[in-house]
């Protein structure tokens, strides 16, 4: 019964092509998604709200974007999918309030299928200076579960987390570091053994090369940190060059001692597994920071100064 009244004041509604009537059918849309499923009216609602986001109005982009949130709380991502074109158009909006929203709709319809692409809008939201801070700290959590739980690859992942942290930098929260730390650590959890050394590898010598680049994020440096000293001489590098990059973070990053800290323990690390003498450039930036201003890396370096060969 609720469904003939609906159609009715709907048609009505798009006669009139003016405000009021848009209003009108917004309305309808909603009341569309809230009773019993109709196709008929699900139909509608999806036609509507697409007219609605091809608009140059921004709130109607917002009364579409919000009318699609609502058919994929209902279980219809897959028919919202269809619209993921203009869907994504709105967050390059200039328009903040419409962004917001439309990251919102854009987490919910993630999955396996769209993850590529929709990480890389999300990602344009994140390094959006127009965007306040705390919005673009919310969006990167996010951005990182939904790329744990729909990663097509090891591979996809450790390239979109990196980028992630590199892009984002203080923003990104510090579990995209352990994520990816663990991933490169743990792999396929033997699954695929050949795989995993040639992640380890490959991500190995890619983390080398960005060490050219000397304004990296402190976050994304210990992530280097900790994978040159763990896979570099496996992954082909020499013992002279991991222990020459990691002395040039330890100068280069000395206002961050957590970033030291892991340097510190990497050379450690390289230097037990060798068996070889670290060089004495190397151990002579380790006695400089017995003297840091910061109590840990003061330890640290003690410690790995009285291992060193």
């Amino acid at each position: 019964d609720m469904q003939v009244i609906i159609i009715d004041v709907w048609r009505r509604a798009e006669s009139l092509a003016n405000q009021s009537g848009n209003a009108i059918l917004f309305e309808c849309m909603k009341t569309a998604t809230t009773i019993v499923p109709s196709e008929t009216l699900y139909s509608m609602t999806l036609d509507t709200a697409a007219r609605f986001l091809s608009s140059t109005d921004n709130n109607l982009k917002c009364a579409g974007i919000e009318t699609l949130s609502r058919l994929i709380d209902d279980g219809d991502a897959g028919k919202v999918q269809q619209h993921q074109l203009a869907i994504v158009d709105c967050l390059k909006s200039s328009d903040l309030t419409l962004k917001s929203r439309t990251l919102d709709l854009l987490f919910k319809m993630t999955g396996p299928n769209n993850i590529d692409i929709i990480f890389q809008e999300m990602l344009a939201y994140v390094v959006d200076n127009s965007v306040d801070s705390e919005s673009r700290r919310s969006a990167c959590i996010r951005l990182l579960e939904v790329a744990e739980k729909f990663s097509p690859s090891l591979n996809w992942f450790v390239d979109c987390v990196t980028t992630l942290l590199q892009s984002a930098g203080g923003l990104a929260p510090s579990a995209a570091e352990d994520s990816l730390i663990s991933v490169l650590r743990n792999g396929s959890e033997g699954q695929d053994p050949e795989g995993d050394i040639m992640l380890q590898h490959r991500t190995c010598n890619r983390y080398y090369a960005m060490l050219s680049d000397s304004k990296l994020p402190d976050s994304l440096v210990r992530v280097i940190s900790w994978t040159i000293g763990e896979f570099g001489l496996d992954s082909g590098l020499t013992f002279d060059s991991i222990c020459a990059a990691l002395g040039n973070i330890l100068e280069s990053y000395n206002k961050c001692a957590e970033v030291q800290i892991v340097a510190i323990m990497s050379l450690e690390k390289l230097n037990s597994r060798s068996g070889r003498d670290l060089p004495v450039e190397t151990k002579e930036i380790l006695n400089d920071l017995r003297s840091s201003p910061h109590l840990e890396v003061q330890q640290t370096a003690v410690e790995a100064g009285s291992l060193a060969r």
